[in-house]
């Protein structure tokens, strides 16, 4: 994971406490989630559960969400439904139990090339492409 041009104030490949506060690189993603799952699982299985439970980790959740597609594939042709689901994404410490979903578009913006002598007959793709793009950034904002 880079980490260059980052304002870090420690290692950020060595993780810190501090103030109840752990620091460090995935401390705050499903590194974070992974690592304290897999430190329950003593706990867990000393309480001798009448079904099991299943750990189900995907990877690409950045970009694509490749991983979770196959995932949710495997699972469902391979193991019984659960009756509950922990989702390991940062909540700022609340419990939510709905998911805000994802929206994905494609747009296309087409010009008209023309000579640059005149500019003014034709119409500059990349130019409107920066126009949309910062509309779209401006809505986040």
């Amino acid at each position: 994971m880079p980490v260059d041009g980052q304002k870090w104030s420690s290692d950020p490949f060595d993780m810190a406490e501090r103030d109840g506060y752990f620091y460090g690189c995935g401390t705050a993603d499903m590194r974070g989630f992974i690592a304290c799952v897999l430190a329950m699982v003593p706990i867990i299985a000393e309480r001798g559960l009448s079904g099991p439970i299943h750990l189900a980790f995907s990877y690409d959740e950045e970009v694509g969400c490749l991983g979770v597609s196959r995932m949710i594939d495997v699972v469902t042709a391979k193991i019984p439904m659960p009756c509950a689901v922990i989702v390991g994404e940062p909540t700022n410490m609340q419990i939510p139990n709905t998911h805000k979903g994802i929206c994905a578009n494609t747009t296309t913006i087409h010009g008209r090339g023309v000579n640059s002598s005149r500019p003014q007959d034709g119409v500059n793709a990349i130019e409107s492409a920066a126009s949309f793009v910062t509309y779209l950034y401006r809505l986040c904002d």
